[in-house]
């Protein structure tokens, strides 16, 4: 790998930290305006796995401000092999009242069989707890 891409892969990764960070703490405002720097950084670079990179991490703005439909939207766009979203689409489908999906979403995660994914091991618990804990609303 050249240097250039080495370094404009830790660019993409300190930004989009920089983004994850900002809206863990709900500064939803300059979060949004790292997003938009992103947006214009990934434009003239063409990576699709930044792009998923992004777009999840779009979701999971919209889902900490109760955007559920836009949230579904950006993790649709997502890496669709990465139980880290499912997670957090599963908790955009739970907010949008459509438990149904956020049930096999959650079983998907908790049913994944995957040795090498640190991702899975954060969320797998927490996609078991919520199964159950929809498991036991009426129906």
């Amino acid at each position: 790998m050249s240097r250039a891409r080495k370094s404009g892969n830790r660019r993409f990764g300190k930004m989009q930290n920089n983004a994850r960070l900002l809206i863990a703490r709900e500064e939803f405002g300059p979060a949004k305006t790292q997003l938009d720097e992103i947006k214009q950084y990934l434009a003239s670079r063409k990576n699709p796995n930044q792009e998923r990179g992004y777009n999840a991490t779009v979701g999971l703005l919209e889902l900490k401000q109760k955007n559920y439909t836009k949230a579904i939207e950006s993790f649709a766009k997502a890496d669709p092999d990465d139980p880290y979203v499912w997670y957090y689409q599963a908790l955009a489908y739970e907010g949008a009242g459509d438990t149904k999906s956020a049930t096999a979403l959650y079983r998907k995660v908790s049913d994944w069989n995957q040795l090498d994914a640190t991702g899975h091991a954060i969320v797998s618990p927490r996609a078991v707890r919520r199964r159950s804990e929809l498991a036991k609303l009426p129906k």
